[in-house]
């Protein structure tokens, strides 16, 4: 993402929506990589293991606004309980993984937050 700073007001815009992509890539590929370890089937299914209604994920992608990280939280303590719950090793072992896929993209998305109001604070 580049940086906000020395940037005239008027491109700042497209800039911070650079970080609006950003997230929504990172929504984009998590909803991709729980469909290929059959985690869920549709995006209805990844809205309610967010704790949300089935039309989160879905309405979050036609506004083009990215997933909260606290509905991704969600989703990590959800996908733990049921790695555990699981008798199935593989499947259990699939479970753990998407864990370990959700942490990646919340501290990701932290991330690109925390660069985000550094890059303010310069200003």
């Amino acid at each position: 993402m580049a940086s906000l700073l020395n940037t005239p007001m008027e491109n700042q815009t497209s800039q911070i929506n650079a970080l609006t992509i950003a997230h929504l890539e990172l929504d984009r590929m998590l909803y991709k990589q729980m469909r290929s370890l059959q985690i869920v089937d549709n995006s209805s299914q990844l809205s309610r293991l967010c704790g949300k209604n089935d039309s989160y994920f879905r309405c979050k992608k036609s506004r083009k606004h990215p997933v909260h990280v606290g509905s991704l939280v969600c989703l990590q303590a959800k996908l733990a309980n049921a790695a555990q719950k699981e008798s199935d090793a593989k499947r259990a072992l699939l479970f753990q993984y998407a864990v370990k896929s959700v942490a990646g993209v919340i501290a990701e998305k932290c991330r690109l937050i925390e660069m985000a109001y550094r890059e303010r604070e310069l200003e």
